[in-house]
């Protein structure tokens, strides 16, 4: 998502097998990663037709970005560090309704009011939202 926020033009999915990268014993992470596919999948329409800006969090090692794609906005935020993040972001639209995590199978750690999102993310974790624009 790291990628996804600074504006990549593709992605390239694979894994190493050697002495020390073995997935078949991270079930866990594998698991997680074989995810990746199906919400670049969801995405996508934002990624190819949506325009990225790029939101200031003010915190290190924390990224976030928006897509506009007509009367929608997606809103990806990461937290790449090893500690819980609190953050606030202005979206700078004016925004309808709430924020709606676009992966259920996560946890939404942030709320929209008005046109700010803000929550504390934990470490290592990503936030997708969808927000539906006013007018």
């Amino acid at each position: 998502y790291q990628a996804l926020i600074a504006g990549v033009a593709g992605i390239v999915y694979y894994t190493y097998y050697d002495q020390v990268t073995d997935l078949n014993l991270k079930p866990e992470l594998w698991a997680e990663l074989s995810k990746i596919g199906g919400e670049l999948t969801v995405l996508e329409p934002y990624l190819v037709l949506g325009q990225r800006q790029k939101l200031g969090t003010g915190k290190a090692e924390t990224y976030a970005a928006k897509w506009r794609m007509g009367s929608q906005l997606l809103v990806a935020v990461v937290n790449s560090t090893g500690s819980s993040q609190p953050l606030s972001l202005q979206l700078g639209e004016n925004v309808r309704g709430g924020a709606a995590n676009l992966f259920g199978g996560r946890a939404g750690h942030m709320t929209l009011s008005g046109s700010t999102l803000s929550g504390t993310l934990p470490p290592h974790s990503v936030d997708v939202y969808q927000v539906e624009l006013a007018g």
